[in-house]
């Protein structure tokens, strides 16, 4: 016998990753990428950066003191994710990598670096998480001695100094003027999450909702030694999902005598948990015959039922209502005969 059915569809598409416009201002110029456009999902992120003088390209670029990179509003970082490194600035100078967990590595980048007089230097660097901080470890080749840099966060900004003495250390704490003009960094976090199903927690967390722009707007602000700020803005794009609705054939045979009706639910592109409303009426009419109660928690596919008042639906024209949060409200109708 055929059973009643309908199928909840959340249409989305996006590509592996979120490919971002390159920012430029007098001084640089930027890119932030996403490695998704879902919303609410866990994303690793990606950002690139090169620096110039402004007056004469050919002339080392200003030193640059210090970044702030704002992800966007409602974006989350949660440094309880990872593991965390509780190496002494002096321990990974000397121990590297070995001197913090494995569990704590969240990232790697890159840095090139133009010392005063003398010739550009390539850094590699690795990144390790601690209660609220990055810690970045920057090495190189001989002589060039290892570079430790804190980034520190608060909620979703990454406020982080950036050395410009010759001794990694920073201006003027370290050395009474800059000595170090940064030509360009790259860094690289990819996705780390913890947990499974409902108990799922990501380190980096993309905002709940994707505005109408479908843009997400992340600022980035540069301090420089000789007192100059910029400012930029990088926009990383995202999907508004869909909701569609369908049934299947055999709907209005089963629909005359069920007292619960089960809809099937899929969810693309939403990488979380989400509830799934849904409620049943006759057409025409305001009064609910059925829901499905409380909502249903959704992530990937599931059955959801909707329960009736009462036991069968007479002929008629009926619509389903459905919508989660991010979505917009979505009705089919259909009839039974």
């Amino acid at each position: 016998m055929r059973r009643w059915c309908a199928m909840l569809l959340l249409v989305a598409l996006w590509p592996a990753q979120a490919a971002a416009t390159p920012v430029s201002g007098k001084r640089q110029t930027v890119e932030m990428t996403f490695t998704t456009t879902a919303s609410g999902a866990a994303s690793g992120f990606l950002y690139r950066a090169s620096f110039r003088n402004p007056e004469n390209p050919s002339a080392d670029p200003p030193p640059l003191r210090r970044l702030v990179i704002e992800a966007p509003t409602g974006a989350k970082l949660d440094t309880a994710v990872p593991g965390l490194c509780p190496a002494s600035d002096q321990e990974l100078k000397e121990k590297g990598d070995g001197a913090c967990p494995s569990s704590s590595r969240i990232g790697s980048g890159t840095a090139d670096i133009k010392p005063t007089l003398f010739p550009a230097i390539s850094y590699t660097s690795a990144f390790f998480n601690d209660v609220n901080e990055q810690v970045e470890l920057f090495t190189a080749d001989p002589p060039s001695p290892p570079v430790v840099v804190h980034g520190f966060i608060r909620g979703n900004i990454l406020d982080s100094p950036v050395p410009t003495c010759l001794n990694g250390g920073f201006a003027p704490r370290d050395c009474p003027s800059d000595q170090v003009s940064l030509l360009g960094n790259t860094v690289d976090i990819p996705i780390y999450t913890k947990g499974d199903g409902a108990r799922r927690r990501s380190y980096f967390t993309t905002p709940r909702t994707c505005p109408a722009s479908r843009r997400w707007r992340s600022p980035i602000t540069f301090y420089y030694g000789d007192g100059a700020v910029e400012r930029l803005v990088t926009e990383q794009p995202c999907v508004r999902p869909r909701l569609a609705l369908s049934v299947r054939r055999g709907t209005a045979r089963a629909a005359r005598k069920a007292r619960v009706l089960r809809l099937s639910v899929r969810v693309a592109g939403l990488e979380r948990t989400v509830r799934v409303r849904a409620a049943l009426r006759r057409v025409g009419s305001g009064r609910i015959l059925g829901r499905a109660r409380g909502g249903a928690l959704v992530r990937e596919t599931r059955s959801i039922a909707i329960r009736l008042r009462r036991r069968g639906l007479s002929p008629g024209r009926y619509e389903v209502a459905a919508r989660a949060r991010g979505t917009r409200r979505v009705v089919l109708r259909f009839k039974v005969r």
